[in-house]
C-alpha cells in the first residue's frame, strides 16, 4: 500500500472506502496476484495498480471477456492491453483498447497516471460519467475512442 499510496496516483482517502476499484486492485495486487512483483519495482507496481484499478472501474467482474486481466502474466501481456519499451527498457502501457465487453461504471481517475498512452479505446459499452480532469496529463495521448456508451 506504502508504494502506492506515496506515488500519489489515487487519493490516499480512497483506500478507506472496501468498495471502491482502488481498494479492489490494492487487495488484488497484495493478496491475491500471483505474479508477485518485487516491491521495489515501483513503476512495475503503480502500473499493475493502475491496470486493475482500470478493470474494476469498468466493471470487470462482469465484463463477456476477462482479456486475462487479473491473471499471473505480466499486464502487457493482457489482451486489450499494448505496451512499448521506454528508454529505460521498461514496458509501458501504450494503448488500451476494450470494446464490446459489457464495460460499465465510469473512467477512473487514475487513468491520467499512465504517462506513455498514446491511444485510448473503449468502445460499445455501458461507461457512464465524464471523462476524468486527469486526461490533461496524458501527453502523449492522440487518440481517444469512447464511441457507443
Amino acid at each position: 500500500k506504502e508504494v502506492i499510496t506515496k506515488s500519489k496516483v489515487s487519493l490516499v482517502h480512497v483506500f478507506d472506502d472496501p468498495s471502491s476499484p482502488q481498494y479492489s486492485a490494492l487487495t488484488w495486487l497484495s493478496d491475491v496476484d500471483e505474479l508477485h512483483v518485487p516491491w521495489n519495482e515501483t513503476d512495475w507496481i503503480i502500473q499493475r495498480f493502475l491496470v486493475a484499478v482500470l478493470y474494476f472501474s469498468l466493471d470487470g467482474d462482469n465484463w463477456n471477456d476477462a482479456y486475462d486481466f487479473l491473471s499471473q502474466s505480466h499486464e502487457c501481456k493482457w489482451r486489450g492491453i499494448v505496451c512499448a519499451t521506454n528508454s529505460d527498457g521498461l514496458q509501458k502501457v501504450h494503448a488500451i483498447i476494450i470494446s464490446d465487453n459489457n464495460l460499465g461504471g465510469s473512467i477512473p481517475d487514475e487513468v491520467g497516471a499512465f504517462s506513455y498512452l498514446a491511444s485510448l479505446t473503449l468502445n460499445f459499452g455501458k461507461i457512464q460519467g465524464t471523462i476524468p480532469a486527469s486526461f490533461r496529463n496524458l501527453t502523449k495521448i492522440s487518440y481517444l475512442s469512447l464511441y457507443g456508451n
